[in-house]
């Protein structure tokens, strides 16, 4: 019995997931680590605009299930946050995270070299999930610069423009 109620416990408590850095495993689903988030913080303790909090309608999005369902359309919902370090995006989707009881990803796209890779991390993943994209606009540079890098052997056979 009292290990039932520490499994419940465990189903209860929201999970912070991180990728692992062991890419020898190549078993996407033990990739990602967890710990336990706090989920105490509340929407009335973030310092944010009225305007803002009500155009997030968390209620309307977990009574709206059902009616996505019916029609057909996955039951999902994406924000783009942005602003300087510390402004609070990261404190949001911990408050989201606990208003709707979902877990969180995060993920470093840097560290995922193609899509069917991304699709093996999300794959295992349960339904009730935010996934946490973190500097995008970085991740996509990077990328870019990935894309257009000269192996050194043909570094010399190129013509130089100036």
């Amino acid at each position: 019995m009292e290990k039932a109620k520490e499994v419940q416990q465990e189903q209860k408590t929201l999970k912070l997931f991180t990728l692992t850095n062991n890419r020898v495993l190549k078993r996407f689903s033990s990739m990602w680590q967890f710990m336990a988030l706090d989920d105490t913080a509340t929407f009335e303790m973030l310092a944010m605009d009225n305007k803002l909090r009500n155009m997030i309608h968390l209620d309307l999005f977990l009574e709206l299930k059902e009616l996505y369902k019916s029609v057909g359309k996955p039951w999902k919902r994406g924000y783009l946050l942005y602003g300087p370090p510390r402004c609070g995006k990261s404190s949001l989707i911990i408050i989201v995270a606990s208003y709707i009881a979902f877990d969180v990803h995060d993920l470093e796209l840097g560290d995922v070299l193609q899509n069917t890779e991304l699709r093996s991390l999300l794959m295992p993943t349960r339904n009730r999930s935010i996934f946490v994209v973190e500097d995008i606009d970085y991740t996509l540079e990077l990328h870019n610069r990935l894309a257009f890098t000269v192996p050194p052997c043909l570094a010399d056979k190129l013509p130089v423009t100036l």
